[in-house]
């Protein structure tokens, strides 16, 4: 497997003087493309602080985010246009599932589709629904899903655009598109 992303020595800082809080010190990994990472710790312990620096989101001040082999983050200055990184290869899934109120489940996932410029972005987004089994629930309104439908949503918007190191391959059991929104 070759690297998707790797981290070297990731310093992040939130304050100064006295209130400062170190989130990240001295943080050293590499994910491989195509493998699962699960990132485990107590509350406060600086996970979601690397999620952002590792998703070009809130870079850390100090260290270097390589993407597929190339420097694209080093001291917190980017050295590539990020948004487009983030648009193209990066899927993201929050804890909340962040959907936009005024659109359909079909839609929330097919602007995702569309900003992307993947093209097809209604059949992108209904092959996504189905694969997730929440294609009955298509047309309805996020505040009209169980919350892990609207968490399976969210997913399948994350997915939208084949990010490069989480693209769906087959279905799943009904297991899997169950515990996916668990």
């Amino acid at each position: 497997m070759t690297d998707a992303v790797q981290a070297v020595n990731l310093r992040k800082t939130y304050g100064r003087g006295s209130a400062a809080v170190v989130a990240l010190d001295d943080v050293s990994l590499t994910l491989a493309k195509g493998s699962v990472t699960a990132l485990l710790g107590p509350s406060g312990s600086g996970k979601s602080t690397l999620i952002k620096a590792l998703g070009f989101v809130s870079p850390a001040e100090h260290g270097s985010v390589l993407f597929e082999g190339r420097p694209v983050v080093r001291d917190g200055v980017p050295l590539a246009d990020l948004s487009k990184l983030r648009r193209q290869h990066l899927g993201f899934v929050f804890q909340k599932a962040n959907l936009t109120s005024f659109l359909t489940a079909l839609e929330n996932v097919e602007i995702a589709c569309e900003l992307g410029g993947k093209g097809q972005g209604r059949k992108r987004a209904r092959e996504l629904l189905a694969y997730l089994e929440v294609d009955h629930r298509e047309d309805s309104y996020p505040e009209m899903l169980s919350g892990g439908e609207q968490q399976r949503v969210a997913i399948a918007r994350a997915l939208a655009n084949e990010p490069s190191s989480s693209s769906p391959t087959s279905p799943p059991p009904p297991s899997t598109a169950s515990a996916a929104a668990s």
